[in-house]
């Protein structure tokens, strides 16, 4: 857990650092701003569980903060501490929903006993959202008991601040060993939000994909990003290499393209072909992205007439080559082998009509340096040799 100290006396602040003994409370991180700006900066890179604030600052009070807070729907338990036992400050206060209003000077002890039962209780209820959120994201994307319009309504209403339109990308992260799942579970799910943030922290969510395997599906917010994926890409693998490292075990990520909320179920669902590819430490990020899959047909197209193979392209689109040839047959409806031989023997025949180029030739430019294997295609395809084809002036 982690707390924010704001005071614009810097002496306030390094006596509650000194003063508290943060990490007999669980405390992980105590991060410091010395004016509200700095503060909303901080609360929208990290994720915060408790709020330390001075009220008089200059460039905006700790109320104003608070406002500002609980205007983007954070709940976060925040305790006031002021110099003035002002009625109308106590009473905004109240009204913005702080844990408690702190005179100062400081007695230590009972600050921290207030700081421990605001954060216990901060817990319980961080603990009730996420089984509730998890609870709701499960029936709608793993077992499809509720609709998207009525999981749109659920969730707004247990995260007030999210946006209809954040996009998602879906992780799904295979660890392939035994291991104790619930410790396993948390050390990941801290891992995550270590790394991805306040968003994540608050609108993300970590979900048991299946009971068979130990596969856990991560719900990763995308907000204001034109490049969800890419832009997501280097912090995934930092996120890789750290749960490697804290479980021991090998472990592989499937990383879907960036989706709204209403494509999630056809992303999620995407990853049920794939988790039976073969395991490779060195490929242990794979990208199931559909505007990947896209231009990896694009290139074919521009490219038949070459010397290609799933496993060259494998090497250019970071694709598993077995998922490339899935990507074929739900694109086109045809194996990558037999979509190049049709794009090939379709160009042949144009060529045939519409030009008087030799044969052995035409043959060497649609991607064939062996013309009877050309020969042999053509005659499969068309029920006639190129010759004949030629001859008779027409296609079949």
């Amino acid at each position: 857990m982690n707390v924010l100290l704001v005071d614009d006396d810097k002496f306030v602040i390094a006596a509650l650092q000194k003063g508290i003994d943060w990490e007999s409370l669980g405390i992980r991180q105590v991060f410091t701003a010395y004016d509200i700006q700095k503060a909303q900066e901080i609360l929208s890179e990290s994720s915060i569980d408790l709020l330390l604030s001075d009220i008089d600052m200059p460039h905006g009070s700790g109320l104003d903060l608070l406002g500002i807070i609980r205007e983007q729907g954070n709940r976060i338990p925040t305790i006031f501490l002021t110099n003035y036992a002002d009625f109308s400050y106590a009473k905004r206060a109240l009204e913005l929903r702080s844990f408690h209003y702190f005179l100062k000077p400081i007695d230590y002890p009972e600050l921290t006993r207030i700081i421990k039962k605001a954060l216990e209780e901060s817990r319980q209820e961080t603990g009730d959202l996420k089984e509730a959120l998890s609870a709701l994201w499960c029936d709608y994307l793993l077992t499809s008991r509720i609709t998207d319009r009525a999981f749109i309504q659920d969730i707004t209403k247990l995260l007030p601040s999210l946006d209809k339109n954040t996009s998602y990308i879906s992780a799904l992260i295979q660890i392939y060993g035994n291991t104790d799942r619930w410790e396993a579970t948390g050390r990941i799910g801290r891992i995550l939000e270590s790394v991805l943030g306040a968003d994540y922290a608050e609108f993300g969510a970590l979900l048991p994909y299946q009971s068979g395997e130990f596969l856990l599906l991560a719900l990763i917010p995308v907000r204001d990003s034109k490049d969800g994926q890419q832009l997501i890409r280097p912090v995934i693998s930092e996120a890789l290499s750290m749960i490697r490292k804290e479980i021991t075990l090998p472990v592989r990520i499937l990383l879907s393209g960036e989706k709204k909320i209403q494509e999630l179920r056809e992303a999620v669902e995407s990853f049920e072909s794939l988790l039976a590819m073969p395991y490779e430490e060195a490929r242990g990020i794979v990208y199931v992205d559909e505007e990947a899959s896209t231009n990896l047909i694009q290139y074919v197209d521009a490219h038949f007439t070459e010397d290609m193979s799933r496993e060259h392209l494998s090497e250019l689109f970071y694709f598993d080559q077995d998922y490339i040839t899935r990507i074929f047959k739900k694109e086109t409806g045809m194996s990558f082998k037999n979509y190049v031989i049709e794009k090939r023997l379709r160009l042949a025949k144009d060529l045939l009509l519409d030009t008087d180029e030799p044969i052995n030739m035409i043959s060497q430019k649609v991607g064939y340096d062996n013309y009877s294997y050309f020969t042999r295609l053509f005659k499969k395809s068309f029920g006639v040799t190129p010759v004949e084809f030629r001859g008779d002036g027409q296609s079949s």
